[in-house]
């Protein structure tokens, strides 16, 4: 599996070898906000079996390695993240000033869009049963070219 190891998925799944809980959800199930810790954790360390029935994904933002070509929402000949794309143009800024955040350094999404995808970053959630309208249309994987065209 190639990874960039230099780049950090703000949206990655919970599972997966060094990922890391950078964040904490919060908020009501129509308004959810991402808090973000000061120090990352090791998705390993939490214990699955106090969430229940709960996936961690809907309590926890996890990031890990880019997964390049083996995630839908990354552009091979741009080398980018389609979903901090969509994210930047489909919903509107939900912060103004900028919390502190430990993935920042080597996150893709500051990579490529800086302060206009940390100013929506808090309303992202992994596993979200109710996302806002822009939400679910940003989650939406681009669809591959067909072929002659």
């Amino acid at each position: 599996m190639k990874h960039d190891q230099s780049k950090l998925c703000p949206s990655s799944t919970f599972e997966g070898e060094g990922n890391m809980v950078f964040g904490i959800v919060g908020g009501s199930a129509q308004n959810r906000r991402v808090i973000y810790l000061k120090q990352m954790m090791p998705a390993a360390q939490v214990d699955r079996a106090r969430l229940g029935d709960i996936a961690p994904e809907e309590i926890f933002r996890t990031a890990g390695p880019c997964a390049q070509t083996e995630c839908a929402h990354h552009d091979n000949a741009g080398s980018r993240c389609t979903l901090a794309q969509r994210v930047v143009a489909q919903t509107a800024e939900v912060v103004d000033k900028l919390a502190y955040c430990a993935i920042r350094p080597r996150c893709m999404w500051w990579s490529q869009h800086g302060q206009d995808a940390c100013a929506r970053c808090p309303q992202v959630v992994s596993m979200d049963r109710l996302p806002s309208d822009a939400i679910a249309q940003a989650r939406i994987p681009p669809q591959p070219a067909a072929a002659g065209c």
